[in-house]
């Protein structure tokens, strides 16, 4: 019975961390990552690992995959083929079953570590509402978040196998659990080897010195070894890319965590606050008062294992000085983070634990009494506080089915199709659901720029006579609530825009030219003079002088043109698909706007439109 309502617990627990994925249907995360997991999982499911040549645009990129990745991305292939949907669709089923995992790994460490039934509850729970794993859940982060769940059970099997049996199952279950870490997530396992060695070498070397054991523990290395040794050449590699990625900057990563090293640290470094880049953060002092409070039950937590544990108190010190040299010295807040989400495996334990001897401060009260109302205060306080601060973290809004829908083209049409957004997330997940259909790429953006341009499709000059774009424009032949479908043999019409400072406005209709190109692309109906119409306001990038004037270049001709209010050109136009690039010839003077603003904005554009030349 006691088992059956944990397992509820854990359930419903887990499902409200993510409820707003499940109830929405929409993406665990919006982040980037989320789509490089699930593509390349996709490539698994349906190719060798390893092959190239003659694939999808999208497969090409995940080709270049091929040599990395060997948690995640096979998982979620599995779950795929199991299920007959795309990876994407069953990554909240996996990121569920995952939370379950690590819920049910934090609590029965905390028993490992003798803390009483309510205190591991609570520091499970924290764990997963609170902390930093709401954060990789965000960043999608999935090889961390594999890791975590692997992890606190191999720490158990180690406790565990040093303590009793050591048969040749309990050796080869401990050198598989270990060998997953080691595949799943090399960062990780690098970090965790030196963080938790003191506390792993404690377990191991009580006992080293009984003969019986040598043999078993020689043989737990061996499987090990036998398990781990295909990966290690590949692990060696991968660790000595990412070391070299953060000897100049840009770091990987960097920028995403710029606000830990704030006004704020203390309420950053317990993930309650103050991790983002913006700094609009709620409640500044009850945070501060909260992450003390924090601090005081993980004090009070050290000094209790200082004295049946002090080999955890090692590994909390030598995480300190991991973090101390990646987030002080180094100034690399990414690197901190990663050192900070795994060593919580112990510090959210060590903070309820602490929060159980906190009990002693009040002893004319019950202690039961006690650690159930501190227990369940923490809790309810650190996650009402992250709540508050939610808008940091935003939970995904899209929708998955709005992206789906794009899998019914190439059965609508089964011509080369353009895709060209205007946002860089429709880029990607469009370019996901419609891998089936012959699409023809004109803008190859942030993680598909990997793939090496001898394998890019060549973009035809008339070729596509579809294009699919996120821009509302007349004509149509397909359409939802977030995509276009239109033919490129229509009258002139702008049916694509992409703007390096994005569109603004209710209608999309307006954006700011910088010193980069921005996109103009039309459809003619046949071989003509197009006219080009837009309302131009001198942007505050340059606020001294109102004189600008920009560069625009067609498939025919380059010509630099002076800026007037009622802005206006002639281009020549191609049956089919014109692409038109225009930007700011004058330099900024100004970095910020008056507003905060540190886009590049030179030229307002308004109402752009195009029409055939009378």
């Amino acid at each position: 019975m006691h088992y059956l309502i944990f397992f509820l617990f854990a359930m419903i627990l887990v499902s409200s961390a993510i409820w707003p994925t499940i109830a929405k249907q929409a993406f665990v995360s919006g982040h980037n990552d989320a789509w490089a997991y699930a593509a390349f999982a996709q490539y698994l499911n349906s190719y060798p690992r390893g092959a190239q040549g003659d694939l999808p645009t999208i497969d090409q990129y995940a080709a270049t995959l091929s040599n990395s990745r060997f948690g995640t991305p096979g998982l979620l292939a599995f779950f795929s083929d199991l299920t007959g949907r795309s990876t994407i669709e069953v990554l909240c089923a996996w990121t569920w079953l995952m939370l379950f995992t690590i819920f049910s790994g934090i609590a029965s460490l905390c028993y490992i570590f003798r803390l009483p039934l309510i205190p591991a509850l609570g520091a499970a729970v924290f764990f997963i509402l609170c902390g930093w794993l709401h954060v990789a859940i965000y960043f999608a982060n999935l090889d961390s978040i594999l890791f975590l769940a692997i992890f606190p059970f191999t720490l158990i099997r180690c406790y565990l196998f040093v303590r009793g049996n050591k048969s040749f199952g309990a050796s080869l279950g401990l050198a598989t659990s270990a060998a997953a870490c080691f595949y799943c997530y090399p960062e990780g396992a690098a970090i965790s080897a030196v963080v938790f060695l003191p506390w792993v070498s404690g377990q191991f070397w009580g006992r080293a010195r009984l003969r019986q054991n040598w043999k078993s523990y020689g043989l737990l290395c061996t499987l090990f070894v036998l398990l781990s040794g295909p990966y290690i050449p590949t692990f060696i590699t991968y660790l000595q890319s990412q070391f070299l990625s953060t000897i100049q900057h840009p770091y990987p990563g960097e920028g995403y965590f710029t606000g830990i090293f704030g006004s704020h640290a203390l309420t950053g470094v317990f993930a309650l606050g103050n991790t983002a880049p913006n700094d609009n953060i709620a409640l500044h002092i009850w945070g501060t008062i909260i992450a003390i409070f924090l601090l005081f039950f993980f004090v009070t937590g050290a000094i209790a294992w200082q004295r049946t544990d002090p080999g955890a108190n090692i590994s909390l010190f030598v995480a300190g000085c991991f973090a101390f040299w990646q987030g002080f010295i180094h100034q690399y807040n990414y690197g901190l983070y990663k050192v900070l989400i795994i060593a919580s495996v112990f510090w959210v334990p060590c903070i309820f634990l602490g929060v159980s001897r906190s009990s002693s401060f009040f002893p004319h009260l019950g202690r039961s009494k006690i650690v159930i109302g501190l227990t369940l205060l923490t809790c309810l306080i650190c996650i009402a506080y992250r709540k508050a601060n939610e808008s940091q973290y935003p939970p995904p809004a899209y929708p998955l089915t709005v992206y789906s829908q794009l899998r019914d083209l190439p059965q609508i049409e089964k011509k080369p199709i353009a895709l060209i957004c205007s946002d860089d997330f429709d880029q990607q997940w469009a370019i996901f659901f419609l891998r089936e259909a012959n699409v023809v790429l004109q803008r190859y953006t942030i993680y598909l720029t990997a793939i090496p341009a001898t394998l890019r499709a060549p973009v035809p000059h008339s070729n596509p006579e579809y294009i699919v774009s996120d821009y509302d424009a007349k004509g149509m032949v397909w359409r939802n609530s977030r995509f276009r479908l239109f033919r490129t043999d229509l009258p002139p019409e702008i049916v694509a825009v992409y703007a390096p400072n994005a569109l603004e406005g209710k209608e999309r209709n307006f954006l700011w030219l910088g010193n980069d190109p921005s996109f103009f692309y039309c459809t003619s109906d046949k071989e003509q003079t197009g006219l080009f119409f837009a309302t131009a306001i001198a942007g505050p990038s340059r606020p001294e002088e109102n004189l600008r004037t920009v560069t625009v270049r067609s498939e025919e001709d380059t010509r630099r043109l002076s800026v007037s209010p009622s802005f206006t050109f002639s281009i020549r136009l191609h049956k089919g698909l014109n692409k038109i690039e225009v930007w700011c010839n004058e330099q900024r003077t100004v970095i910020k706007a008056s507003n905060g603003d540190p886009r590049n904005m030179l030229v307002g554009l308004r109402d752009f439109r195009i029409s055939t030349c009378p």
